[in-house]
């Protein structure tokens, strides 16, 4: 399985998990929130309105595209405090730790 791959599953993962734990949203998002300037776009999005808006729809285009992807992700020790003080995330911050894992593979 390729590394293209691996991500493509963990972020399938990922969504399926965040919707487990109510941290998906249906509701549309602030469209300038999209060209946010602002490092995971947190001056309009909560870390988990970043991952579904923009990480993993952009992750999946790139894929999609067959574009090369990044070799450094590094995005846990942030899921970590943003999702500090909700209970029972540890399958939720294994995939963000295995999606940072699998980016850093070559």
């Amino acid at each position: 399985m390729t590394r293209a791959e691996k991500i493509q599953k963990l972020l399938i993962k990922l969504e399926n998990n965040m919707r487990k734990h109510n941290l998906w949203s249906n509701k549309a998002p602030n469209p300038a929130g999209l060209n946010s300037k602002v490092a995971f776009a947190a001056d309009y999005f909560s870390f988990s309105e970043w991952l579904q808006w923009i990480f993993i729809p952009k992750t999946r285009y790139l894929i999609q595209q067959k574009v090369e992807l990044p070799h450094n992700c590094n995005i846990l020790a942030i899921a970590e405090e943003a999702w500090k003080g909700l209970d029972d995330i540890t399958d939720l911050l294994y995939l963000i730790q295995e999606i940072d894992r699998n980016f850093q593979e070559d």
